[in-house]
């Protein structure tokens, strides 16, 4: 019987910091490896991180100021692949 050992890997994001977060998913690849997975999957949203502030953020206008600048930065931080963020990951 074939079998593939998969890891899933669920842990906090460095919030609206790409490259801190992609260094911890590299941690974690390296750990599970350690522990003979194949396959390591993550959580949603991990990179940059769930928009946990539209939930707790007392503004409720999607159009105001307060979260204008929070979704600039987020796709500020967000994964293109076509610029390269991932080949750390990858590589």
């Amino acid at each position: 019987m074939d079998t593939i050992n998969i890891a899933l890997a669920q842990f906090t994001p460095v919030w609206f910091d790409r490259e801190k977060t992609l260094a911890k998913v590299c941690d974690h690849i390296v750990e599970a490896s350690g522990k003979r997975a194949e396959l390591v999957a993550f959580g949603e949203g991990l990179v940059p991180g769930y928009p946990f502030w539209i939930e707790y953020s007392k503004e409720t206008a999607f159009n105001s100021s307060f979260h204008k600048a929070f979704h600039a930065e987020y796709i500020k931080q967000a994964v293109c692949i076509e610029r390269g963020d991932l080949n750390g990951v990858c590589g």
